[in-house]
């Protein structure tokens, strides 16, 4: 079975100067919108919503929202965020947007990956890959896609294995470290999609777009079986 983990939008542009003074500004407006706790690391600011499903990642030339789970409507949700984030800071003369980006995960328990996956979606396998890091069986593709209306963008696929139970690549940023499952293999496909761009009129609009490319991937990427079993979930 192919289980939703996490959806991601990431908006990188030109850095900020003095950011940590605009975070008052910013923790407001985010409590206003439900991402109610609050927690300063270096040079990065989070934000979370109660029930920790939602995810804010501020630093002085981001910003990343995480939905952990399903992540519908992630869209609008991400553009009212990144309003209220806008709205709490200062752009410098000069400053520009540089990239907008989706990011969907999706994990696979036990051996079903063979089932769920098209074989040219199987990765390579090498005795050189140590049985539990988390590169066990690996797969990365990429290409140029056509964005619509906003031109090509670049959309990536990305197959990860390892046999302690994560679902998540060491790169995701979760509030509390994963729980490892010594023995439970799991298979995770990394789809993302990237714009560059130097403007943000309708992030929402932008983002419908760019999640259409990551699910016409995921449906590339699954087997009769697998699109069977999605469609259905």
């Amino acid at each position: 079975m192919i289980v939703p983990t996490l959806s991601q939008v990431a908006i990188q542009f030109s850095p900020i100067i003095l950011m940590e003074s605009f975070i008052p500004r910013i923790q407001d407006g985010m409590r206003r919108s439900g991402v109610v706790h609050y927690r300063n690391e270096e040079n990065r600011w989070l934000f979370s919503s109660h029930d920790e499903r939602e995810l804010v990642i501020i630093t002085a030339s981001s910003f990343v929202f995480q939905v952990f789970g399903a992540g519908g409507g992630i869209e609008d949700r991400s553009e009212a965020l990144f309003s209220c984030f806008c709205d709490g800071v200062e752009f410098s003369a000069g400053a520009v947007f540089l990239r907008v980006g989706i990011r969907r995960l999706f994990a696979m328990e036990g051996g079903g990956w063979r089932r769920m996956l098209k074989r040219s979606y199987h990765g390579v396998r090498s005795p050189l890959f140590v049985d539990d890091l988390l590169q066990y069986h690996s797969l990365f593709s990429q290409g140029v896609s056509d964005v619509a209306l906003y031109g090509l963008g670049n959309l990536s696929v990305k197959m990860l294995q390892n046999g302690r139970g994560l679902v998540y690549p060491l790169d995701v940023v979760c509030l509390s470290p994963e729980e490892e499952r010594p023995g439970v293999f799991v298979t995770i496909l990394d789809i993302e999609h990237v714009l560059l761009t130097d403007e943000v009129d309708s992030l929402s609009d932008m983002l419908r777009a760019l999640k259409r490319g990551c699910d016409a991937l995921l449906m590339e990427a699954l087997s009769e079986e697998g699109a069977a079993q999605w469609q259905r979930s």
